[in-house]
C-alpha cells in the first residue's frame, strides 16, 4: 500500500485533527493498528506524521507512555512510531521493554530499533531476539545483524545457522560476506551441510568470499551437492581459485552426471 494512499485513508477528505494528548493518541493507535495491521503500520505512522496528525515533537512523550500501555495494539503502534523519533527517546529502555513484551508482534517490532542502541549493546539485544521462541521475532532480529561490528557478526551467524527456521538460516548464509575473512570458511562449510537446499544455494553464492587458499576446499564440497543450483554456483566460483592445477582438478569432479555437469563437461 502506497504511503499516499494511506494518507488519504487517514484523512478521508476531512479536516486534519492534530493529536495533542495521550488519550487521543491511545485511541488513534488502537484504531490504526487494527485497520492497517503489522504489515502497513510503519507506513501508517509515517503518513500520520506527514499530514500532521502527530507532531514529530510529540513522538517521545507518546511512545514512552505507549510502551507501558495495557493494550498490545497501542504498544505496537508506539514501538513503530519510535522508529521515526529523535535523540530525545530513551531507546535503551524502549528496546528492553519492547523485546521483553508478552506480545510477539511488539517483540518483533522492538528488534527493529536495535540500530538506535549504543553499538556496545546491540549484539546482546540481537542474541535476545535470536533466542526468542517466536519465529517472527527471531527473523526480525536476524535482519539487524548489520547493525553490530563486523568482529561480532560471526558468532551471531553461527547462532542463526543453527536456527530451526530455514529463512533465518538463509539470512545467515547471505550475510557471510560481512564477517572477517578468517571466519568465512567455517561458516560456508556449515551452510553447505544444511538440510535445506535453499540455504546451501545461498551459501554457494558466497564461495568466492572465502580466503583464496581455502576456496578449492569449499568449492569441492559444493560440487558434490545434489542440488544443481548449488553445483552451478560452485562451477562459477572455480575461476576464483588462484591455482591453475586446482582449477583443472575441480573441473574434473563430476559425481552426479547432472544436467549442469553435462552442459559443462560435454
Amino acid at each position: 500500500m502506497e504511503t499516499s494512499n494511506i494518507e488519504n485513508s487517514l484523512n478521508n477528505g476531512e479536516e486534519i485533527k492534530k493529536i495533542s494528548d495521550y488519550e487521543s493518541f491511545r485511541e488513534y493507535a488502537r484504531d490504526k493498528t487494527e485497520t492497517f495491521g503489522e504489515s502497513y503500520l510503519y507506513e501508517a505512522a509515517a503518513a500520520a506524521l506527514e499530514i500532521g496528525t502527530i507532531d514529530y515533537a510529540d513522538i517521545a512523550s507518546f511512545v514512552e507512555k505507549g510502551i507501558d500501555d495495557e493494550d498490545a495494539l497501542v504498544r505496537l503502534f508506539a514501538v513503530t512510531l519510535a522508529g521515526y523519533g529523535q535523540e530525545d527517546i530513551d531507546y535503551v529502555n524502549m528496546v528492553q521493554k519492547a523485546t521483553s513484551d508478552t506480545d510477539d508482534y511488539v517483540r518483533a517490532a522492538g528488534t527493529t530499533l536495535i540500530g538506535r542502541l549504543p553499538e556496545s549493546e546491540r549484539s546482546a539485544s540481537i542474541i535476545k531476539g535470536l533466542d526468542d521462541e517466536n519465529d517472527r521475532v527471531r527473523l526480525y532480529a536476524s535482519l539487524e545483524i548489520s547493525e553490530v561490528p563486523k568482529n561480532e557478526q560471526g558468532a551471531l551467524l553461527r547462532k542463526m545457522l543453527a536456527d530451526s527456521d530455514g529463512y533465518i538460516r538463509e539470512e545467515a548464509a547471505g550475510a557471510i560476506y560481512r564477517v572477517p575473512e578468517e571466519e568465512r570458511t567455517e561458516l560456508v562449510k556449515i551452510g553447505l551441510q544444511d538440510e535445506d537446499h535453499h540455504v546451501r544455494w545461498r551459501t554457494a553464492m558466497r564461495l568466492g568470499d572465502v580466503p583464496e587458499g581455502e576456496r578449492a576446499t569449499v568449492i569441492e564440497i559444493a560440487l558434490q551437492d545434489v542440488d544443481e543450483y548449488v553445483v552451478k554456483d560452485a562451477i562459477k566460483a572455480i575461476r576464483f581459485v588462484p591455482s591453475r592445477n586446482e582449477r583443472i582438478r575441480l573441473r574434473t569432479i563430476n559425481p552426479h552426471k547432472s544436467l549442469i555437469h553435462k552442459l559443462w563437461y560435454n
